[in-house]
């Protein structure tokens, strides 16, 4: 099952629609959802928060062989560490360039000597 597959499994437990969930966190409904499966991309750090939020599932939930997006533990580490995050500090890593956020984790390493 993949992580679209296992999003729609999660909605029907809910007594949800896909549309219901895509409103439920902000989203235009089916277009965008229609649109991150297309493209064979996911949704952004904050939505995909707001997405757990929603089915009432953890975000490292998402991550294993079975779902689709597989990671190592070091990045696992990172997801448990990111879905305790409030929704704000989310959308502000969200909006960062990679540059930006390449400078954030080098002063988050030098603070940490």
């Amino acid at each position: 099952m993949n992580f679209f597959e296992e999003i729609k499994r999660l909605c029907k437990v809910r007594g949800i629609t896909i549309d219901d969930l895509m409103r439920l966190i902000g989203k235009t409904g089916i277009p965008v959802y229609a649109g991150w499966r297309q493209r064979g991309c996911y949704p952004r750090a904050d939505d995909f928060h707001k997405i757990c939020n929603v089915l009432e599932v953890s975000m490292e939930h998402f991550f294993d062989d079975d779902k689709g997006i597989v990671v190592s533990d070091r990045m696992m580490n990172l997801v448990k560490k990111l879905d305790s995050l409030p929704e704000e500090d989310m959308k502000t890593l969200n909006n960062l360039t990679i540059t930006q956020l390449r400078n954030l984790l080098t002063l988050a390493k030098s603070m940490q000597s």
